[in-house]
C-alpha cells in the first residue's frame, strides 16, 4: 500500500487526480446549483454591464463594484462566464470549482517549496480540499474573489520561492505578474508584500541590495495600484477605527481561527451575535501548547505560516470588527489557511505512525462528509434563506426574503411573521413596508395594508408606481374611494400603461357610487 502510495506521489499526473478528484467528487453535485439571493444577483443577475456585448469589457476596467470595490479581474471572470453560458448557473459553478482545485494542487506546490515532505503536503493539501470552511468561496458563487486571490497569491509564493530557491531571474517576473493579478482581484492584496518580504528574511537570499530592489518594487506596484483603484472608486471605505471596532477585534480573530481549526459552527452569514467564539478559543490555545509540545521543527517557517495567517485575516477582521453587525463571512478564511497549514506542517509529530494516518483519513472522512451534507445550503433561493434566517435571525434580508417567499407561497399569516422580524431589525428599506403592505392587503388587513404603503412612500428617494397601485387597491378595499382616485390620478399623471382597466374601472365606478349615495 506505501509503495504503491509513493508511485502514485512520483508521477506528476496521477499525483494531481490523487489530490483533485476527491474535492471534484464531493463539489460535483454543486454544479446543478441555482444562484442565490445575495451578491449573485447585483453582481451577476441583474448586472447590466455583463449584458452589453464585448463593450461591457472596457467598464470591468473602468467601474468600481458598487463604487467602493476596484476587482477587475473578478468582474472580468463573470463577463467570460456569462459569455459561454449566459445566465446557466453551471458555468460559474463549474469555474469556482476549477479554482479551487488549482488552488489545491499550487498548495501542495508551496509545501513542497518549503521543504515540507511530499506524503505530508499531499495529505494535507487533501484535508485543505475538502475542509468546510471552504465551502462557501467554493459552491456560493461570489465567493471566487477569495477563489482567485488565494490562486494568484500562492502562484506569487511559489515563483518568489522559485527564485530563492534557483536565483533565475524570469520566476521575479512571474512573482509580479501574480502579485499585480492579486491586487486586481481584491483589496486584501495589499498585505501580500509584508507576507513577502519576511519569506524572503526567511530564506535569507544574498545581498541586502536584492532584498531593497524587490521592496522598491512591491511599493511601486502597491502606490500604482492604489492610485488606479482611487481614480475609478467613487466611495471611500471608512476605516472603522472606532470603540466597536477595538471591542470586536479580537473575538473577529477567535471566530476566523474556531472555523479554520475546529469547523464544527458554520453560517452564510456568520455575525458576532450568532457565533460562538468557544472553539476558536480552544484552537487558539491549542496552537499555543502545540508550539509547546510537541514543538515545531523549524521555528522560522512555523511561525511565517502563523505571520501568513494573521497578516491575511488582518483585512477581513478590521472590515467586520469595525461595522455594527459583524459580518463574518467563511470565504474570506480561504487563503488564510495557507499559514495554518503552514504551521501545522512543522509540528514535531511522527506524520509516518500508524496512529496519525488514521486520524487524517478520520478528519478527511469528517470534512468530507460535512462539506458534502452542508452544500444543499447553496442549492436555491428556498434552502438559502431558510438556512441563512434559521443561522442568522438578527439579518434583516433573510427574514425579508423568507417573508417573500411565504408570501409566493400564499401563507400569509406566515409570511407577516418574517417580515415583522425583518422590519424590527431595519425600518429604513421602504420594499419592506411595500411587502408587508401587500401581506396585511391578502390577510384583509386594509387599513394596516395603507399605513404601510404610507410608511414605504414616506421613505421611498424614488418614484415607485407600485406604490401608489398597491395604496390604491388598499383605499378601495377599505372604502376610501376619495383616497383612491387620487392614487389613481397620480399614476395616470405618469404611466398610464401600468393601470390595469379592471381596477380604474372599479375605483371610478365606486368613487361614483358614493358620491351619488351622499347626494
Amino acid at each position: 500500500m506505501t509503495k504503491t502510495f509513493e508511485r502514485i506521489l512520483a508521477n506528476n499526473y496521477t499525483l494531481i487526480m490523487a489530490l483533485v478528484v476527491p474535492a471534484f467528487l464531493i463539489y460535483f453535485k454543486s454544479l446543478q446549483f441555482d444562484f442565490t439571493t445575495l451578491d449573485d444577483q447585483w453582481l451577476i443577475v441583474d448586472n447590466p454591464s455583463l449584458k452589453t456585448g464585448w463593450a461591457g469589457f472596457k467598464k470591468v476596467w473602468l467601474e468600481a463594484i458598487s463604487g467602493t470595490y476596484y476587482r477587475p479581474l473578478l468582474t472580468g471572470s463573470f463577463f467570460i462566464d456569462f459569455k459561454m453560458g449566459r445566465l446557466s448557473p453551471a458555468f460559474y459553478h463549474f469555474n469556482n470549482l476549477v479554482m479551487h482545485l488549482m488552488c489545491v494542487v499550487l498548495l501542495y506546490r508551496f509545501l513542497i517549496l518549503n521543504n515540507v515532505t511530499k506524503n505530508l503536503a499531499y495529505v494535507l493539501a487533501l484535508l485543505f480540499s475538502v475542509h468546510p470552511v471552504v465551502l462557501h468561496a467554493v459552491v456560493w458563487i461570489p465567493g471566487r474573489n477569495d477563489l482567485l486571490l488565494c490562486l494568484f497569491t500562492l502562484a506569487a509564493l511559489n515563483h518568489l520561492l522559485k527564485f530563492l530557491t534557483t536565483g533565475q531571474t524570469k520566476f521575479i517576473v512571474y512573482h509580479f505578474v501574480f502579485f499585480i493579478c492579486a491586487l486586481l482581484t481584491k483589496e486584501s492584496g495589499v498585505v501580500l508584500p509584508f507576507i513577502f518580504a519576511v519569506i524572503m528574511v526567511v530564506y535569507k537570499r544574498d545581498s541586502s541590495n536584492s532584498f531593497l530592489y524587490f521592496i522598491l518594487g512591491w511599493a511601486g506596484v502597491s502606490l500604482t495600484w492604489f492610485f488606479l483603484r482611487n481614480l475609478v472608486i467613487s466611495v471611500q471605505p471608512d476605516l472603522n477605527f472606532n470603540m466597536l471596532f477595538f471591542k470586536n477585534v479580537i473575538p473577529a480573530f477567535l471566530i476566523f481561527t474556531g472555523k479554520t481549526i475546529l469547523p464544527i459552527e458554520q453560517s452564510v452569514l456568520p455575525t458576532l451575535k450568532n457565533t460562538s467564539v468557544i472553539p476558536g478559543i480552544f484552537s487558539a490555545i491549542a496552537i499555543v501548547l502545540l508550539i509547546v509540545k510537541p514543538g515545531v521543527k523549524n521555528k522560522q517557517l512555523a511561525f511565517t505560516g502563523l505571520f501568513i495567517y494573521g497578516v491575511l485575516l488582518a483585512i477581513p477582521v478590521w472590515f467586520s470588527a469595525g461595522k455594527t453587525g459583524s459580518e463574518y463571512y467563511e470565504h474570506r478564511m480561504y487563503t488564510s489557511m495557507a499559514g495554518i497549514i503552514l504551521f501545522i506542517s512543522q509540528l514535531k509529530f511522527n506524520w509516518n505512525s500508524d496512529n496519525l494516518k488514521a486520524l487524517a483519513l478520520l478528519f478527511f472522512c469528517f470534512f468530507s462528509y460535512r462539506s458534502y451534507t452542508r452544500m444543499d445550503v447553496y442549492k436555491n433561493t428556498e434552502t438559502f434563506v431558510s438556512t441563512g434566517s434559521r443561522e442568522s435571525p438578527d439579518f434583516y434580508l433573510f427574514m425579508f426574503q423568507k417573508s417573500g417567499i411565504l408570501f409566493n407561497k400564499q401563507q400569509y399569516d406566515s409570511a407577516l411573521v418574517y417580515i415583522d422580524r425583518a422590519l424590527a431589525i431595519r425600518q429604513d428599506r421602504p420594499e419592506m413596508f411595500t411587502n408587508r403592505g401587500s401581506i396585511n392587503y391578502m390577510l384583509g388587513n386594509y387599513n394596516q395594508a395603507v399605513i404601510d404603503f404610507n410608511k414605504a412612500i414616506l421613505i421611498s428617494k424614488t418614484f415607485d408606481h407600485r406604490m401608489y397601485l398597491n395604496r390604491g387597491f388598499a383605499y378601495c378595499r377599505n372604502g376610501n374611494f376619495d383616497k383612491a382616485m387620487q392614487d389613481l390620478a397620480t399614476l395616470k399623471k405618469c404611466c398610464q400603461s401600468v393601470i390595469p382597466q379592471e381596477f380604474e374601472k372599479e375605483i371610478s365606478a365606486k368613487w361614483k357610487a358614493s358620491k351619488d349615495s351622499i347626494k
